[in-house]
């Protein structure tokens, strides 16, 4: 069994399947997080990759759980990508829904260094065109 695993979604709710990944199947390895926010593509989150959902048909990997509510919506996209749908995994609603425990600080913490990254390119690109 391939154990890399990535994560779609790199916001709250990614990052609570991360930890939950890490607390309760540590046989899984997560390799990448996958988001659709061009601005947080190409970021780094826990250390791991923010990719492009296009990137994931060129990997090797053993499964992506679903870390967003738009569940749905990623399912469909996942699979025009050619990912196998029994490759796709749903964690427990109580993960999402902040039932189960996690460590809150590192989160906003994790969230707020994107959050400042993204707010420089917007500032950046606000700067330039304005000088433009």
């Amino acid at each position: 069994m391939n154990k890399k695993t990535i994560i779609f979604g790199a916001g709250e709710s990614g990052l609570k399947v991360y930890y939950n990944l890490k607390k309760t199947a540590k046989e899984l390895k997560v390799i990448k997080f996958a988001d659709n926010n061009h601005e947080l593509q190409g970021k780094y989150l826990k250390g791991l990759e923010i990719i492009s959902p296009s990137s994931i048909s060129k990997m090797e990997f053993g499964c992506i759980y679903v870390g967003t509510q738009y569940t749905h919506e990623v399912v469909h996209q996942l699979q025009a990508l050619g990912v196998d749908r029994r490759k796709i995994v749903f964690p427990d609603e109580e993960i999402l829904k902040g039932k189960v425990s996690f460590p809150r600080e590192e989160i906003i913490s994790a969230l707020g260094h994107l959050f400042v990254a993204g707010m420089g390119i917007l500032l950046l690109t606000f700067i330039v065109t304005a000088v433009v």
